[in-house]
């Protein structure tokens, strides 16, 4: 698979070259139920090194 995802949490274990290597990413909300911004998101799939 050729994940296109940007990342730039240098503490993600899946973090590669700022891309992104993990199977299956799952983004949540932390605020709302509907997002209107990135900043209004999170990465539930973060692992830490």
């Amino acid at each position: 698979m050729n994940n296109q995802i940007k990342c730039n949490v240098k503490t993600c274990m899946y973090n590669e070259n700022n891309r992104c290597s993990a199977e299956c990413v799952e983004v949540g909300c932390d605020c709302c139920n509907h997002p209107k911004t990135d900043h209004e998101t999170q990465c539930c799939t973060f692992k830490k090194k």
